[in-house]
């Protein structure tokens, strides 16, 4: 079988890690491609000579929505020099950082920003967020525990992330639960409550988590990725498989994902095709540990 230990593939959190939940970082999902108008280089250039900051952050976020990051940069920094304390430059500039990965000049401007607006709390969530980005996640409490000041589903529910990756469940259960009080349609919050739920054995109510929260996003491949992890805890291998299947279509770039197909089809008797999740799992990530020792022990198998 495959799995540590004695056994085939015994029922081992350790083969069907997932992450403990947090904003995109490594929670990958495909969203419909948003409706970017076709390119126009005489309105382009007449946008690149604008110092209108409406203007400029406006052709910014078709950039981002395009995904054509050097044209953002361009236009949020154009803005930038033009209109250096305007609030909404300032989180534009830090959404543009954030999304390149340059978490601490985000957070430099996040907090230029609050110095203007103090206790804003679209700027106090954008800084948690960014600080659990840089993994200073006693910081990250404390100045998401001062955005919760105002009812918003988005301070409790990264809250909640900042308090899960401190281990401090029943805390983070607490902030999760408080985002879904605020909006029962926060997918985030299902996925995250769903994954803290299968892990301490609940795997009933996080499955009913996962469901509720694929009709609302049914494009959340994370979400599937973990329903599928689920179902394999409920013995649910053939279930497990058609929805791993289908997330990773949409998706392929998930080494968990692909790990845990490799352990349905292995538990169905498919080892040829357990073989190959494995071997992508292991494309995907090379230091998947457990892809690597799944796969290792799927050869041995056929060979025999």
């Amino acid at each position: 079988g495959v799995g540590r230990g004695a056994g085939p593939l015994g029922r081992r959190r350790a083969l069907l890690r997932q992450q403990a939940g947090g904003e995109p970082a490594a929670t990958a999902r495909m969203p419909m491609a948003p409706f970017v108008p076709p390119a126009d280089p005489a309105l382009d250039a007449m946008v690149a000579s604008s110092r209108h900051s409406d203007v400029l952050l406006k052709h910014a976020s078709l950039a981002a929505r395009g995904d054509d990051p050097a044209w953002r940069e361009f236009l949020v920094g154009r803005a930038l020099s033009f209109n250096p304390r305007d609030l909404n430059v300032l989180m534009e500039t830090a959404a543009q950082l954030q999304a390149s990965r340059r978490y601490e000049d985000a957070l430099a401007y996040l907090r230029q920003h609050e110095q203007l607006a103090p206790g804003d709390h679209h700027g106090l969530v954008e800084q948690g967020r960014t600080l659990i980005d840089l993994g200073r996640l006693g910081e990250a409490e404390a100045v998401l525990r001062r955005a919760t000041a105002v009812r918003d589903a988005a301070a409790e529910y990264n809250l909640g992330v900042a308090l899960d990756r401190q281990d401090r469940w029943d805390e983070a259960r607490q902030h999760y639960d408080a985002a879904l009080a605020i909006d029962i349609f926060h997918v985030r919050a299902m996925n995250n409550l769903g994954v803290g739920l299968d892990r301490r054995g609940q795997t009933p109510a996080a499955l009913a988590l996962f469901e509720r929260a694929s009709r609302i996003d049914p494009d959340a491949t994370d979400v599937r990725v973990n329903m599928g992890a689920a179902m394999l805890h409920a013995n649910r291998f053939a279930d497990a498989v058609d929805v791993l299947q289908g997330a990773l279509a949409a998706n392929g770039r998930d080494a968990n994902g692909w790990n845990n197909l490799g352990i349905a089809l292995a538990r169905l008797g498919n080892l040829d095709q357990a073989r190959t999740a494995f071997t992508r799992a292991v494309e995907v990530d090379p230091r998947h540990a457990d892809a690597r020792n799944n796969l290792a022990q799927v050869v041995a198998a056929l060979a025999r």
